[in-house]
């Protein structure tokens, strides 16, 4: 398939994230089309997932991870949302407008938990309304360790047996704005980030070679 497909550049201002897609180029100079497996497919919708869920929680300035562990495993998927549907209208204020983005994870090995990156002030209530449900891990994350806080949490995204169709649930409306463009090529799409951010302040710039395409993933600080 010949023909030209464009750069693509996705810019998260609030969140200090972006990415550059360049799709693969034949010799003839036009767009290379990459058969995809179901495998691959998945890999992409996990890696977008992700991107999802680190730039969600970096716009917020989530500061605490709070490790929620069932005691008793629920019967499955509806009981434990209820019990956590249940546990957030008790913490939550009566504006309910407190950051949260929560995973779910268990499996043979491991007893059911949920993982919450948030504020302090929304994970010290939810903590105090889970007594009764289990045990409760809390610890403090600097805003540098948002992006492997979210690798971790992340990890489990591909696996088409997890507990919730959903790979992460956040506050309503929360996504931060994101910022799309085309550009000619890889090298305009890296300059066009720079609008966007000092290149002294950028901390951590990588670049990945896909079956599909090269992608360059930017990071740095958004305050």
């Amino acid at each position: 398939m010949n023909g030209h497909k464009p750069t693509y550049v996705k810019v998260v201002p609030t969140a200090g994230m972006a990415t550059v897609f360049s799709p693969h180029v034949g010799r003839s100079g036009g767009y290379r089309r990459t058969l995809r497996t179901p495998e691959d497919n998945q890999r992409i919708a996990m890696r977008r997932a992700a991107f999802s869920l680190e730039a969600t929680v970096r716009a917020h300035r989530c500061d605490t991870l709070a490790t929620f562990t069932f005691k008793e495993e629920p019967p499955g998927a509806d009981e434990t949302r209820r019990v956590w549907r249940n546990a957030l209208r008790r913490s939550q204020p009566s504006s309910g407008d407190l950051f949260y983005a929560m995973v779910a994870e268990g499996g043979p090995t491991k007893r059911l938990h949920l993982h919450v990156l948030g504020r302090l002030e929304l994970v010290e209530r939810l903590a105090a309304n889970w007594d009764s449900q289990g045990f409760v891990d809390v610890r403090s994350v600097p805003f540098n360790e948002l992006g492997r806080m979210s690798e971790y949490l992340s990890k489990d995204f591909a696996n088409p047996n997890r507990l919730f169709s959903r790979r992460y649930t956040a506050l309503r409306r929360s996504k931060p704005p994101v910022k799309q463009f085309e550009v000619a090529n890889h090298d305009e799409g890296i300059e066009l980030i720079t609008q966007f951010s000092e290149s002294e302040s950028r901390e951590l710039t990588e670049h990945l070679l896909l079956p599909h395409g090269k992608l360059t993933r930017t990071i740095w600080s958004p305050f």
